[in-house]
């Protein structure tokens, strides 16, 4: 096993067994795999280094997926294998990973772009058996596309269309930064009229993280007011999940 092999075996061994000393009565993990960082998204609020392009090859992840295989049947414990990026769709070996993680008993969740998907990709993705995919809206269509990039907003809401046609679960993720921090009810009004009638089964916040290649400009410092104003706003934040 080549070296940054075993480093891997021991993360993933250490990940594991913290998620197990943390957990209820759970017996399933999840891991979060970075398969590549190419991406062309160009987010205020990546935390990716842009000027370091790294991809797995199919080679090196087989042997990932092998690793989790065996740690997974060692501590008795259903694994979801959640893939993300960059974008994962650019990975040209994409669709053979998640159906070697689909043949071995792992559920398949991708966390990318719209930018890639069409019908044909839908059509592969659920030939792989993925199990869902989460995209981004993180605004009103202004918003989002000052966040992300011009068009994304009515790519990403095509994309969701198209997957849900095909069956693909799909989530949706909102981050939260200084350029979108509104919880109002006359916005959540309107992102929940986004989501709910294109069928998505989740919906999820979270906040920017400071990390390389982040812009810290859009970093959302004042945490308290943030949660103060999520709590304010507790029963239309339920509605959309």
């Amino acid at each position: 096993m080549k070296g940054w092999m075993k480093g891997v075996k021991r993360y993933l061994t250490s990940l594991i067994e913290k998620e197990i000393k943390t957990r209820n009565e759970s017996k399933s993990i999840y891991i979060q795999w970075h398969i590549t960082s190419k991406c062309s998204e160009n987010c205020k609020h990546c935390y990716l280094d842009k000027n370091k392009v790294q991809s797995f090859s199919l080679e090196d992840s087989i042997k990932i997926i092998e690793i989790i295989e065996e740690l997974s049947f060692s501590y008795d414990n259903n694994c979801t294998i959640g893939i993300t990026g960059g974008d994962p769709l650019v990975n040209n070996s994409i669709y053979d990973i998640i159906k070697i993680c689909h043949d071995k008993g792992f559920q398949v969740n991708i966390k990318g772009n719209p930018n890639l998907i069409t019908d044909e990709i839908a059509k592969l993705l659920v030939k792989s058996g993925i199990t869902s995919y989460q995209l981004s809206i993180d605004g009103t269509r202004s918003t989002h596309d000052n966040i992300r990039s011009s068009g994304s907003f009515d790519r990403t809401i095509k994309a969701i269309n198209i997957m849900t046609e095909y069956g693909i679960k799909v989530g949706v993720k909102y981050t939260v930064s200084k350029t979108n921090n509104n919880t109002s009810s006359r916005y959540l009004k309107q992102l929940d009229s986004y989501i709910k009638c294109r069928n998505c089964n989740l919906v999820s916040l979270c906040r920017g993280c400071p990390a390389t290649g982040y812009n810290n400009n859009c970093l959302l410092h004042d945490l308290c007011c943030w949660r103060a104003d999520v709590k304010s706003n507790k029963e239309n934040l339920m509605k959309l999940c």
